[in-house]
Parts: C-alpha cells; sequence; structure tokens
C-alpha cells in the first residue's frame, strides 16, 4: 500500500500529547517504505490507504494515548497489513462460554472511488448522520477550555485558580463569542472542593449565574470540569 507515488498509506492518530500546546492533538503521518520493510506497527486507530482511483480507511474504538496501545496495524514487507490485539484482551486459547459469546470493540472499514479528500469527506458524514441513531449525539462542538491558560499562569509562578475569576472569564467569553466557540469549559477553580462541587464564591460571588447569563445571551453553552 506504499512505497510508489500510486500508493500511499497513513496513520492517523487522534490524541498525541504535544508539550508545545499543553494538549492532545490529532496527528497525522504518511507511513514509509521502510516502516515496511522493517515490519513496524502504528497504532492508529485510523488506517488510511490510497491508490488509483480509490481510497479506503479501518478504524477501531479509541481507547488509549500513544504510544500506549492495546491493538496495532502490523506491517510486513509484502504491503499486508494485519490488525493485531496487544493487550488488555481475551488471552491465548481462552475457552468463551456459550452463554457468554464473544464480542469485540466496534471495528469500521470503508472505501470510496476517490482520493483521500473524498474519503475523509464520506467518513464524516457517516460519523454524523449514521453511525447513531441519536444525531444530536453526533453533533460536533467548538470547545474552549480555561485549562490551558490556567496552566500558563502555573508556569509563570501563579496558581492555578489565581486568575480564574468573573472577570477574567468574562473577557475570556467575549473573545470565545468571536472566535465561534459552542462550548465554554471552566476548569479546576470554579469550586472550592472536589467532590463537594460548590462554588468558589470568592472568585464568583454570584455562583456563575451572570457568566451562564452571558454565555447564553451569546449562544454559547456552559460546561464544568469536575476533576481535582
Amino acid at each position: 500500500m506504499c512505497g510508489t507515488q500510486e500508493k500511499i498509506a497513513k496513520e492517523l492518530r487522534l490524541s498525541d500529547y504535544s508539550h508545545k500546546n499543553h494538549s492532545y492533538v490529532p496527528r497525522l503521518l504518511e507511513l514509509k517504505e521502510s516502516q515496511f520493510s522493517n515490519n513496524d506497527a502504528v497504532m492508529g486507530p485510523i488506517f488510511i490507504g490510497e491508490k488509483p482511483a480509490q481510497s479506503f480507511l479501518v478504524v477501531y474504538e479509541h481507547g488509549s494515548q500513544y504510544p500506549n496501545a492495546y491493538l496495532k496495524y502490523r506491517l510486513d514487507s509484502i504491503k499486508k497489513v494485519t490488525f493485531s490485539a496487544i493487550k488488555g484482551n481475551y488471552l491465548n486459547n481462552q475457552a468463551i462460554p456459550e452463554n457468554q459469546p464473544f464480542e469485540s470493540i466496534w471495528i469500521q472499514i470503508g472505501a470510496v472511488g476517490g482520493n483521500q479528500d473524498e474519503l475523509a469527506k464520506k467518513y464524516r458524514t457517516y460519523i454524523l448522520k449514521y453511525q447513531s441513531p441519536n444525531t444530536a449525539s453526533r453533533k460536533p462542538y467548538v470547545y474552549y477550555n480555561t485549562w490551558g491558560r490556567q496552566e500558563r499562569e502555573k508556569w509563570s509562578g501563579a496558581s492555578y485558580q489565581g486568575a480564574l475569576n468573573r472577570t477574567v472569564i468574562e473577557k475570556e467569553i467575549e473573545i470565545a463569542h468571536q472566535m465561534g466557540i459552542d462550548v465554554f469549559v471552566i476548569d479546576v477553580g470554579w469550586f472550592n472542593k472536589a467532590g463537594a462541587w460548590k462554588v468558589n464564591t470568592t472568585a464568583f460571588p454570584d455562583t456563575l449565574k451572570q457568566i451562564n447569563n452571558l454565555l447564553e445571551s451569546n449562544g454559547v453553552k456552559l460546561d464544568l470540569c469536575c476533576v481535582g
């Protein structure tokens, strides 16, 4: 599937950690001829192949970040790709009782006549309209999370909660609205104690009412991060 100008294979990772951005980001990597020759393995979870007039993909249920793989696509020198379990799965020769049928993670395979741009368009349509009977759950939202700024504050010598207050958040909401953000996430610091989830009234004297009203007036949803 790779090694010539006519055949291309790529690995799409959904959550590579970027130290520069302090965030998990998608990464699309074109596979090299040497990776097949050396019998390498790639994690995906999306494997993309393209040959003249046709493109295809294989996708599996994603549950870990690179390089902590539970499943991999194994490559070999004859351009064959094998989808293999690495860990956290059924054991070799494990008996499966009749009343407990084997279940695998979900796996999707698709192909289109056309290049990878056409493949991406068709797969996006499938995800949004056909993967789930509840189409509202497939609607993509653009999120903003205060944690990125809070991390930068921490790096500069302040605390995670230091600049998390109504005045700062209101300014960020205005910018988020201009950027077309759908969901505004306030991270650690809006509550007094993890597990109690009571609003920190020192930072937000009106218990987030004004913040929520401002977001609603701009057509933005409020989300609160409950991890501490």
